[in-house]
């Protein structure tokens, strides 16, 4: 199975991700998009512009669309995170969302079969795994 966790930013997916990943020793965890794309020395404006999210949200697509491994993996991130960013982001303009909603459509209907969000406001107010 995959699993990806999306979110606002400091609302604990990447704990989540953590914890899952040590209790669920058969699972694989996959990085969210902007550090793996930084590792390879991606160049990331400050703050983020149009681009950079597009940047991740193809890295996340190419993450998903691969085959190899593709099971039993823990995702920080998915798409939806960057369509999200890219429709909020002050040139969202210039993102043209018929290109990509297609295709987003489609791969997390056949990668996934359910999908959680971790709420802003109540992320704080559960306690720890």
């Amino acid at each position: 199975m995959r699993i990806a966790v999306t979110g606002t930013h400091r609302v604990g997916k990447s704990t989540l991700i953590e914890e899952l990943g040590e209790r669920l020793a058969e699972y694989r965890v996959v990085d969210e998009p902007y550090h793996l794309l930084e590792e390879e020395g991606y160049k990331f404006a400050s703050p983020p512009c149009l681009e950079d999210f597009l940047e991740q949200l193809r890295r996340s697509m190419e993450l998903l669309e691969d085959e190899e491994g593709a099971r039993n993996v823990l995702f920080d991130r998915c798409p939806l995170d960057f369509l999200g960013y890219l429709l909020t982001h002050e040139e969202s303009d210039s993102f043209d969302l018929e290109e990509w909603l297609a295709r987003v459509r489609s791969t997390i209907q056949k990668k996934f079969r359910a999908a959680a969000s971790i709420p802003a406001a109540s992320a704080r107010s559960h306690p720890p795994l």
